[in-house]
């Protein structure tokens, strides 16, 4: 049985390959971009100075939605400079619930320092220095969980972004799997496959169910429509192309499943 899910997702422009499940394959876009009329991220302006956000972007794509619309004055304000560089100035540039509803201002402070605490010292925030790179950043601190960030920059100067969040405890699950893209100064979230470029998601792709006993895949099929969407895991590229996709095993150890039969799904995030 195949419980179909639509995840917080990436605009899917790239191809699948080496996938178990042969008809997940993800829904192929175009090059135009569309975009829906909400907005939800502020940038923190100075006084007097009129918001570009809201922006005059609409059309009928239900998949795709205009998060921010910015002009260089404000990236200049936010970031320092007009034009984004970086993940760490895309990071500061996400809409506020991307990462623990942290404001620009916030978010600038962690990336210029490596760390930030704040004033009710209720988290601490800190860059993981051994695995941020050119494209990838990942957050660690008090919290329990998983959190990074993977950025490309295409040939035409736009960037492409996923933000993967994972809560854990006592078994992990999916917080935030969102994509994004930056174009001409326009922060779009983009819905029509998920962060591994499926659209349909079951459990027959996590566990070889050739390797259970009858009893077995009735257990895991139950504790699948248990977790739902939600059970499914991201790995964002650290080695600039390949995300995994997987679930957490602790919620089906009680049914006796065997660990040898669970995989993980490797695909090419994005083929440009």
């Amino acid at each position: 049985m195949k419980t179909k899910t639509i995840l917080p997702v990436f605009l899917a422009l790239f191809a699948l390959s080496g996938c178990t499940g042969g008809n997940a394959n993800p829904k192929q876009a175009g090059s135009k971009t569309v975009h829906s009329k909400e907005v939800s991220n502020s940038p923190e302006l100075e006084e007097g100075e009129e918001s570009g956000i809201g922006g005059n972007y609409n059309d009928d794509n239900p998949f795709t939605t205009l998060m921010a619309e910015y002009t260089p004055q404000q990236i200049r304000q936010l970031i320092g400079k007009t034009t984004p560089e970086n993940v760490r100035d895309l990071f500061v540039l996400l809409p506020d619930d991307a990462f623990f509803e942290l404001t620009p201002h916030e978010r600038k402070q962690l990336m210029e320092n490596d760390k930030y605490l704040p004033e009710d010292n209720s988290m601490q925030y800190l860059v993981d220095k051994t695995t941020t790179g050119e494209n990838y950043i990942r957050l660690i601190g008090s919290f329990e969980g998983e959190w990074e960030l993977f950025a490309k920059k295409r040939g035409d100067g736009n960037w492409w972004i996923a933000v993967n969040g994972q809560f854990c405890g006592p078994f992990c699950i999916t917080h935030i799997a969102n994509s994004y893209s930056l174009q001409d100064n326009h922060l779009i979230h983009h819905t029509d496959a998920n962060l591994a470029g499926y659209q349909d998601v079951w459990v027959e792709l996590f566990i070889d169910f050739d390797r259970l006993t009858p009893q077995q895949q009735e257990a895991a099929r139950k504790i699948w429509e248990e977790n739902g969407y939600e059970s499914v895991l991201f790995k964002l590229p650290r080695d600039g192309k390949t995300v995994t996709m997987y679930i957490d095993e602790l919620p089906y150890l009680d049914e006796e499943i065997p660990s040898e039969a669970f995989r993980q799904i490797t695909n090419k995030i994005w083929d440009f």
